[in-house]
C-alpha cells in the first residue's frame, strides 16, 4: 500500500463531509465514525450477502451517514465506508429499507412467519488499496463509490444496486463532491445550483444537479428556481438552448419509478425557458419530439406483455403519455412547426414522425391492464414515504387481478382537435418516403457484450450498447387500414435488409438485457447499426493506437458501425465481438479476454486482459492478426479516475 493509513483516513473523511450532500426538505443526515465495528460479512459473485444468509463476521474501521426522517435515524447507515486495513481494501455500502418475512415461535414447537420491515445492505463499490497511487485518486475513488451508491451503478436499473436510493428518487437525497467542503449540506435549489452546478463539473453530472433540480424544488419555487438554473447555466459557458440537450442526458439517465411529478416538472420546466429565458418554440418541440420518438421505440422492443413484468411497471408509458400530450398542446401553438410543405421540411417531419409513432403506441396500449401504481416485484418490496402505496402482489404477477386500464382516465387523445387531426393525417401520407415507412418497425434494444463471462446473477457494468433494429412484421401490423395498405406492405418487405439476429447461442444469464429480447418480440428483427453515441462511447474506452497501425479507421469515425457479439452472429463464437460497417460488411473481429477477470474504471467494468485482435478486413478480405497478439486495452482503473478532475459519476 503506497499511502499510509492516516492519509487514507484523511481521504475517506473528506469524501463524506456535509458540504456534498444535498439534503431535502422531509430529512436529516448524522454523520458518525466508529474505529471498530464487527459485522455479517460475506460478499458472493459480487454481491454482499444479507445477514441472515452468513456466519462469516468481520472487523472494519467505518464512516457512515445515517437517514434522519420522521421514524427516528435509519437502522443502518444510509451510506458506509468501511476500511478493511488489514485487507487493504475499502468497501462502499448502502442500505435500503424493505419488506420481508422473518420466522418466529408461536409456541406449541409452531414456528410461523410474517412479515416485517428490516435494512438490508448492498454493495456499491470496492476499492483495492494496492491500485491506488495518490491521496487525489483515493478521494476521487471513494467520492465515485458515494456517487454510486446514491444514483445507483447502472443507467439500467434491472437490480436493486443499479436503481438510485429511494431518497434521490423522491428529491430528498444527493451527492455532489466540491472543492469547498468547509460548508454545511446543500439543503435548497439555490444551494444546489449555486454550489454544484460548476463549468468544471463533467456533463454527467450536470444532469444528474438538474435532474436533482427538478425532483426536488416544489411546484410553486419553479419559476424561481428556471431562472435561477438559467443564470447558472450561462455561467458556465452553455447557452440556454443547450438545456434541452442537457434535459435529453437526464432522461436517457433516470428511473422512473417510483413515479412521480417529475416528468411533469421537466415539461414545466421547459415551458419556462421558452417563456421567459429565450429558447425557441422549435428548440421545446424538437426535445419533445424526440422523446416521443425514442419511448416509441423502446416500447416496441420492450412491451407491456412480454417485458416489464409483463407490464406490472409501465413508467415509460405514463411519460409517453405525458410527453405526447404536450407536444400536441405545442402543436396547437405553433402549427407551421408541423405542417407539410414549411421551409423547414426535414425538421417538420421528424415532429410529425414523433405525433404519428406516438399516436400508434398510445392506441395500442389504451385499456391495457396494469396494477394500480407502476412497480416491479423489487420496487414493491422497498418501504416508501406516503402518498406511495404497495400495490397488491397478485396484480404484478398477473394480469387478470389488475383492476386499471392504462389511459382509460384521460380521453385527449380520443377527442383531438381539427390541427391534431390534420397533422396526423399528413404524418401517415409521409409514410411515402422510405424512412418514414421503415419508422413503423423500428425498435431500440440494448446489451453487454463484454459481459457474456459474468455468471448468473452477477452485477455487470460492462458498457450497456443501444441497437437500432426493424421488423417487417411489426412494420406491417402499424400499417393504416386505407387503400394503400398492400402497396406499402410490398414496399417493407423489400426494406428487410440488415444483420439477421442469430437464435443458435443465446446468453443463458437471467434478468440481463440482451439481444435475445428481439427474438421474443419477433422472428424477422434484424439490426441496422449501434446507435452512435454508444458506439463513440464504446471505442472511447479503449486505447484504439494499436488497431490504427494496422488499417484505416475511417469507416469507424464517419458511418453508423455495428458492434455485435459474437454469440449472435451466424459462425462466429460466444466470447468474441464483431464489427460491421454500414453496409453490413465484417471489419473486426476481437476476442474478449476475462483470464485475468475484470477490472473496474469509471466508464464502468472490462475484460482485464482487453479485447485482442484477432483478424481485420482489408478491401473485403480478412487477414489473420491472432498470433501478433494485438490488444485494445482497457483504461487504468485509476488513470481513468485522475483524468477527469472532480469527477465522481
Amino acid at each position: 500500500m503506497v499511502l499510509s493509513l492516516t492519509a487514507v483516513r484523511e481521504q475517506i473523511a473528506e469524501a463524506l463531509r456535509p458540504a456534498h450532500f444535498f439534503a431535502g426538505r422531509r430529512i436529516g443526515l448524522e454523520w458518525g465514525h466508529t474505529p471498530r465495528e464487527t459485522v455479517s460479512w460475506e460478499i458472493f459473485q459480487g454481491r454482499l450477502l444479507d445477514a441472515r444468509q452468513t456466519r462469516q463476521r468481520e472487523s472494519f474501521e467505518s464512516w457512515n451517514v445515517y437517514l434522519l426522517d420522521a421514524e427516528g435515524r435509519s437502522g443502518e447507515p444510509l451510506i458506509s465506508v468501511k476500511l478493511d486495513s488489514r485487507g487493504e481494501c475499502i468497501y462502499v455500502t448502502r442500505a435500503v429499507h424493505t419488506y420481508g418475512w422473518e420466522g418466529y415461535d408461536a409456541g406449541d414447537n409452531v414456528i410461523l412467519s410474517r412479515e416485517t420491515r428490516r435494512w438490508v445492505r448492498e454493495l456499491a463499490a470496492i476499492i483495492e488499496l494496492a491500485q491506488v497511487q495518490s491521496e487525489s485518486q483515493l478521494r476521487k475513488a471513494v467520492s465515485h463509490g458515494v456517487y454510486q451508491s446514491v444514483v445507483g451503478v447502472s443507467r439500467l436499473p434491472l437490480t436493486s444496486i443499479e436503481a438510485p436510493l429511494p431518497a434521490f428518487s423522491l428529491g430528498e437525497l444527493a451527492y455532489f463532491h466540491q472543492a469547498d467542503a468547509s460548508a454545511a449540506p446543500m439543503r435548497s435549489y439555490r444551494d444546489l445550483l449555486e454550489r454544484a452546478l460548476t463549468a468544471e463539473r463533467p456533463w454527467q453530472e450536470q444532469a444528474r444537479v438538474l435532474e436533482t433540480l427538478l425532483r426536488s424544488t416544489q411546484v410553486e419555487d419553479l419559476e424561481a428556481a428556471t431562472r435561477l438554473f438559467a443564470a447558472c447555466w450561462q455561467a458556465t459557458g452553455h447557452a440556454v438552448s443547450e438545456a434541452p440537450r442537457l434535459l435529453q442526458t437526464v432522461f436517457n439517465g433516470v428511473a422512473l419509478s417510483p413515479y412521480t411529478d417529475f416528468s411533469d416538472r421537466a415539461f414545466a420546466f421547459l415551458a419556462l425557458l421558452e417563456a421567459h429565458h429565450g429558447l425557441t418554440a422549435a428548440q421545446h418541440v424538437d426535445f419533445l419530439g424526440a422523446l416521443v420518438r425514442q419511448l416509441g421505440r423502446h416500447l416496441t422492443a420492450y412491451d407491456l406483455v412480454t417485458f416489464h413484468h409483463r407490464g406490472a411497471n409501465y413508467p415509460d408509458a405514463l411519460l409517453l403519455d405525458a410527453a405526447l400530450h404536450t407536444l400536441f398542446d405545442q402543436a396547437e401553438r405553433h402549427p407551421r412547426l408541423f405542417l407539410r410543405g414549411t421551409a423547414d421540411e426535414p425538421a417538420s417531419r421528424l415532429r410529425r414522425r414523433a405525433l404519428r409513432q406516438g399516436h400508434l403506441l398510445r392506441a395500442r396500449y389504451h385499456g391495457h391492464l396494469v396494477p394500480d401504481l407502476p412497480t416491479s416485484p423489487g420496487e414493491n418490496s422497498r418501504v416508501l414515504p406516503p402518498p406511495f402505496a404497495r400495490v397488491p402482489e397478485e396484480q404484478i404477477l398477473d394480469p387478470e387481478k389488475r383492476q386499471r386500464s392504462l389511459f382509460s382516465e384521460d380521453v385527449w387523445h380520443e377527442n383531438l382537435t381539427p390541427v391534431g387531426k390534420q397533422l396526423l393525417a399528413e404524418a401517415v401520407l409521409d409514410l411515402e418516403y422510405p424512412t418514414e415507412l421503415r419508422e413503423l418497425g423500428l425498435a431500440l434494444f440494448l446489451d453487454r457484450p463484454l459481459g457474456i463471462f459474468k455468471r448468473p446473477g452477477e452485477p455487470d457494468q460492462t458498457p450497456l450498447l443501444s441497437y437500432v433494429a426493424f421488423s417487417v412484421s411489426v412494420a406491417e401490423r402499424r400499417l393504416p387500414s386505407n387503400q394503400d395498405r398492400e402497396a406499402l406492405s410490398a414496399r417493407l418487405r423489400s426494406m428487410g435488409q440488415g444483420l439477421p439476429v442469430e437464435s443458435r447461442r443465446q446468453p443463458v444469464r437471467p434478468g440481463v438485457a440482451s439481444l435475445a429480447d428481439a427474438l421474443k418480440v419477433a422472428p424477422d428483427f434484424v439490426l441496422l447499426h449501434t446507435t452512435r453515441r454508444s458506439a463513440q462511447d464504446f471505442f472511447a474506452c479503449f486505447d484504439l493506437t494499436p488497431l490504427a497501425r494496422q488499417c484505416s479507421l475511417d469507416w469507424l469515425a464517419k458511418r453508423p458501425v455495428l458492434i455485435v457479439g459474437g454469440a449472435f452472429v451466424e459462425g462466429k463464437t460466444a466470447g468474441t465481438l464483431c464489427v460491421f460497417d454500414d453496409a453490413f460488411q465484417l471489419r473486426l473481429e476481437l476476442e474478449i479476454d476475462v483470464q485475468a477477470g475484470y477490472v473496474t474504471t469509471e466508464q464502468g467494468e472490462f475484460p482485464a486482459g482487453g479485447l485482442r485482435l484477432l483478424r481485420v478486413w482489408k478491401d473485403g478480405q480478412p487477414s489473420d492478426v491472432a498470433d501478433q497478439n494485438i490488444r485494445l486495452r482497457p483504461p487504468d482503473q485509476m488513470a481513468s479516475l485522475d483524468s477527469n478532475p472532480g469527477s465522481i459519476g
